[in-house]
Protein backbone atom coordinates (compact mmCIF):
# COMPACT_ATOMS: atom_id res chain seq x y z
CA UNK A 1 0.00 0.00 0.00
CA UNK A 2 2.97 2.09 0.61
CA UNK A 3 3.71 2.76 -3.21
CA UNK A 4 0.14 3.88 -4.06
CA UNK A 5 0.44 6.76 -1.67
CA UNK A 6 3.00 8.62 -3.77
CA UNK A 7 1.04 8.25 -6.50
CA UNK A 8 -2.53 10.24 -4.15
CA UNK A 9 0.35 12.90 -4.12
CA UNK A 10 0.03 16.28 -6.41
CA UNK A 11 3.95 17.42 -5.67
CA UNK A 12 4.59 15.83 -9.22
CA UNK A 13 1.89 18.11 -10.53
CA UNK A 14 2.96 21.37 -8.81
CA UNK A 15 5.57 22.45 -12.33
CA UNK A 16 2.74 22.09 -14.47
CA UNK A 17 0.56 24.84 -12.43
CA UNK A 18 3.63 27.44 -12.28
CA UNK A 19 2.67 30.38 -14.44
CA UNK A 20 2.28 33.93 -13.65
CA UNK A 21 0.17 36.14 -16.04
CA UNK A 22 3.10 38.00 -18.25
CA UNK A 23 3.28 34.45 -19.59
CA UNK A 24 0.22 33.58 -19.66
CA UNK A 25 -0.45 37.01 -21.92
CA UNK A 26 2.58 35.89 -23.95
CA UNK A 27 1.46 32.89 -24.64
CA UNK A 28 -2.32 33.85 -25.70
CA UNK A 29 -0.61 36.61 -28.25
CA UNK A 30 1.75 34.16 -29.54
CA UNK A 31 -0.93 31.85 -30.04
CA UNK A 32 -3.37 34.02 -32.33
CA UNK A 33 0.06 33.64 -35.02
CA UNK A 34 -0.11 30.50 -36.89
CA UNK A 35 3.22 28.11 -37.01
CA UNK A 36 4.79 30.95 -34.40
CA UNK A 37 8.24 29.32 -32.98
CA UNK A 38 8.19 31.76 -30.37
CA UNK A 39 5.00 30.02 -28.61
CA UNK A 40 6.02 26.57 -28.99
CA UNK A 41 9.88 27.72 -27.51
CA UNK A 42 8.05 29.06 -24.52
CA UNK A 43 5.13 26.13 -24.18
CA UNK A 44 8.19 23.17 -24.32
CA UNK A 45 10.71 25.30 -21.54
CA UNK A 46 7.30 25.13 -19.70
CA UNK A 47 4.46 23.15 -20.30
CA UNK A 48 1.10 24.46 -17.95
CA UNK A 49 -2.01 22.46 -17.34
CA UNK A 50 -4.51 25.17 -17.15
CA UNK A 51 -4.89 25.35 -20.86
CA UNK A 52 -7.00 22.00 -21.13
CA UNK A 53 -8.61 22.47 -17.97
CA UNK A 54 -9.88 26.19 -19.39
CA UNK A 55 -10.84 24.35 -22.74
CA UNK A 56 -13.09 21.98 -21.10
CA UNK A 57 -14.31 24.10 -18.96
CA UNK A 58 -15.46 26.20 -22.01
CA UNK A 59 -16.87 23.22 -23.64
CA UNK A 60 -19.43 22.74 -21.12
CA UNK A 61 -20.08 26.56 -20.93
CA UNK A 62 -20.94 26.25 -24.95
CA UNK A 63 -23.16 22.96 -24.25
CA UNK A 64 -25.07 24.49 -21.45
CA UNK A 65 -25.80 27.88 -23.66
CA UNK A 66 -26.37 26.12 -26.94
CA UNK A 67 -28.44 23.48 -25.25
CA UNK A 68 -30.86 26.20 -23.92
CA UNK A 69 -31.00 27.94 -27.03
CA UNK A 70 -32.14 24.83 -29.30
CA UNK A 71 -34.67 25.33 -26.56
CA UNK A 72 -35.66 28.17 -26.38
CA UNK A 73 -36.23 27.71 -30.77
CA UNK A 74 -38.05 25.24 -30.32
CA UNK A 75 -40.48 25.90 -27.58
CA UNK A 76 -40.83 29.64 -27.63
CA UNK A 77 -40.52 32.22 -25.18
CA UNK A 78 -43.80 31.49 -23.27
CA UNK A 79 -43.21 27.85 -22.41
CA UNK A 80 -39.34 28.30 -22.18
CA UNK A 81 -37.33 27.65 -18.80
CA UNK A 82 -33.44 26.99 -18.36
CA UNK A 83 -32.55 23.07 -18.15
CA UNK A 84 -29.62 22.95 -15.33
CA UNK A 85 -30.02 19.18 -15.55
CA UNK A 86 -27.26 19.21 -18.35
CA UNK A 87 -24.56 20.95 -16.88
CA UNK A 88 -23.43 17.82 -14.75
CA UNK A 89 -23.68 15.01 -17.92
CA UNK A 90 -21.71 17.42 -19.27
CA UNK A 91 -19.28 17.50 -17.07
CA UNK A 92 -19.23 14.05 -16.66
CA UNK A 93 -18.93 13.60 -19.96
CA UNK A 94 -16.24 16.29 -21.02
CA UNK A 95 -13.98 15.40 -17.78
CA UNK A 96 -14.24 11.97 -18.06
CA UNK A 97 -13.14 11.79 -21.67
CA UNK A 98 -10.24 14.55 -21.49
CA UNK A 99 -8.97 12.93 -17.85
CA UNK A 100 -10.50 9.82 -17.93
CA UNK A 101 -9.61 8.37 -21.60
CA UNK A 102 -6.13 9.03 -21.23
CA UNK A 103 -5.65 7.68 -17.85
CA UNK A 104 -7.66 4.34 -18.89
CA UNK A 105 -4.63 4.33 -21.66
CA UNK A 106 -1.82 4.60 -19.45
CA UNK A 107 -3.13 2.11 -17.07
CA UNK A 108 -3.71 -0.54 -20.08
CA UNK A 109 -0.78 0.24 -21.60
CA UNK A 110 1.60 -0.04 -18.23
CA UNK A 111 -0.64 -3.41 -17.69
CA UNK A 112 0.52 -5.24 -20.98
CA UNK A 113 3.83 -3.73 -20.51
CA UNK A 114 4.23 -1.00 -22.96
CA UNK A 115 6.57 2.20 -21.54
CA UNK A 116 4.42 5.13 -21.81
CA UNK A 117 6.04 7.67 -20.29
CA UNK A 118 8.15 8.86 -23.45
Amino acid sequence: MDKWIPCLSLKHLRPFFNVDDKQIKKRFLWSLVPFNKQFYESFYEKPDMYGPFWIWTTLICLLFISGNISRYIRLGYEDFTYNFTVIPIACSIVYGVGIGLPLLMKIVLNLYGTDSST
